[in-house]
């Protein structure tokens, strides 16, 4: 969309600020609640955060792009005869990966963070499939008796999400050429 511009980049900017504005953690619930227990909710889950998630990693790309087609690489890919297909992937797609790959590093732990917590409202994977969020629910009951129930899967929630997050800075990291790590 920040390549081709008008109107396609018009209706993918205004669709992702309309997903942006919709309250996703209410419909999810909702969604989970009204699902067909035949349904497979791992799949359910799936579709419904990624149909949430790809505009925040949309708007990224899309302003990377635009700023990457003003670059002089870019100008002289054209001057030299190159097509728009030739330009996009030859040009703007290797420099749009470093982007995309850090953003979904770290749009991956609010991805677990959303699923434990439906898990955790009982509308998120189903048992047996094992869930965090489902046994984080399960443990309040055990708390006053035992914490250890509820801070073991509470910790390794955390340090999942703690370990995507550290990932995703260094992957930042490496493939930034302005970083200070690099020679």
């Amino acid at each position: 969309a920040g390549y081709l511009g008008g109107w396609w980049d018009r209706a993918v900017t205004w669709t992702a600020d309309v997903i942006l504005g919709f309250p996703y953690l209410i419909f999810m619930i909702a969604l989970g609640a009204v699902a067909p227990v035949e349904f497979p909710r791992q799949l359910l889950l799936i579709v419904v955060l990624g149909f949430f998630g790809w505009p925040r990693i949309a708007r990224i790309v899309r302003s990377q792009t635009l700023s990457l087609t003003k670059r002089n690489f870019v100008a002289a890919a054209k001057a030299m005869g190159g097509g728009p297909w030739h330009v996009f992937t030859k040009q703007l797609l290797p420099n749009l990966w470093a982007p995309i790959i850090v953003v979904a590093s770290l749009t991956i732990p609010s991805m677990i963070g959303n699923e434990a917590a439906l898990s955790f409202l009982g509308v998120g994977v189903l048992p047996p499939t094992p869930s965090w969020g489902r046994t984080i629910s399960r443990a309040i009951d055990y708390f006053e008796t035992d914490p250890m129930y509820l801070i073991f899967p509470g910790l390794a929630l955390f340090l999942v999400t703690l370990a995507f997050n550290v990932v995703g800075d260094g992957i930042r990291d490496e493939l930034d050429p302005k970083s200070k790590g690099r020679a």
